[in-house]
């Protein structure tokens, strides 16, 4: 006569009826197995998502030449964590992760891809990164020269939302491309006053700054590695220890290094009216001539490379 051990184990036991002639009842519950397996599975994506999100917090606290150099690689790690997550509550964070990381460092393919991206976190059921997603769309349409496009949807976006207001001020700061630039010169940190006329024939790229900490720096040596043949790097900065700051931002590569000061009678004011700088830091790209004209603003290094060639 067969156990009871052999009764629990025989083929179909399992099937949540009462075992014929021992009185035991059903010993597995498919809802129940399948709900343990369900929250296994989501422990586990979590975990991958967790992971990600854990090598991105260490790439932001690198300098940003290093940072800019790893995150760039970063995209097929974002492609495989949508292939893990889909279908689950955390495929909106992975979409929204890879259209952020394309918009910058994926050029090359295009538009499309990026638009792919977030066409789908807009179908997706879960609310999550929606709003996230329509303001990288306002950012999308930036970049494409889709001004009018963009300050719609940024319009619409700001009306639901106070804190997507900044999104107006991208526009502002992009509608003025193609037309003059802000203030060119200002006090210099140190050395004479420089003339932005006495070099007709130059690029300019400015980098406007909040102060000369180590992100300031480091955005310094990466501008300057990208404008290295290219064009002429202005930093500006709004520091409020300006010796400081001209030792440490020279010694990171600026060419022109001017003080934007930030006092009740500085001239900060100025510069951020002048430029409609939306926020610090950003850049500005200034074409050669006479008369110059503002050729882009919140640029990438990419950028400056297919817009600048080298002599």
């Amino acid at each position: 006569m067969p156990t009871l051990l052999a009764l629990i184990c025989l083929p179909g036991c399992g099937d949540g009826v009462r075992s014929q002639g021992t009185g035991v009842e059903e010993i597995s519950n498919p809802a129940a197995e399948a709900e343990r397996e369900a929250r296994a599975r989501d422990q586990r994506i979590q975990q991958i998502v967790e992971d990600v999100e854990a090598d991105l917090d260490v790439l932001a606290r690198l300098k940003p030449v290093e940072r800019d150099r790893r995150y760039r690689q970063f995209g097929p790690r974002l492609e495989r964590l949508i292939d893990q997550v889909k279908g689950t509550r955390l495929e909106n964070k992975a979409v929204y992760l890879l259209a952020d990381w394309r918009l910058v460092y994926d050029r090359g393919r295009g538009d499309r891809p990026t638009e792919e991206l977030l066409d789908r976190i807009e179908v997706l059921p879960s609310p999550a990164f929606k709003t996230a997603g329509r303001a990288l769309r306002v950012q999308l349409r930036l970049r494409q020269g889709r001004i009018g496009e963009a300050k719609q949807l940024a319009t619409a976006l700001s009306s639901e939302l106070p804190e997507a207001k900044p999104l107006l001020g991208l526009v502002a700061f992009h509608q003025r491309i193609g037309g003059p630039p802000g203030r060119l010169g200002g006090t210099p940190l140190d050395g004479p006053v420089w003339d932005p006329a006495s070099e007709p024939q130059r690029w300019l790229l400015y980098l406007f700054l909040a102060g000369s900490d180590d992100e300031a720096a480091g955005q310094v040596e990466l501008w300057a590695a990208a404008c290295a043949g290219r064009a002429k790097l202005v930093v500006v900065t709004a520091d409020g220890a300006p010796l400081a700051a001209a030792a440490r931002l020279r010694a990171a590569g600026a060419e022109v290094l001017l003080w934007a000061s930030p006092g009740d009678r500085g001239d900060l004011g100025d510069w951020v009216k002048t430029w409609s700088l939306p926020m610090l830091p950003c850049t500005a790209l200034v074409a050669p001539g006479p008369e110059r004209r503002l050729m882009a603003v919140r640029l990438v290094p990419d950028d400056l490379g297919a817009l600048v060639k080298r002599p």
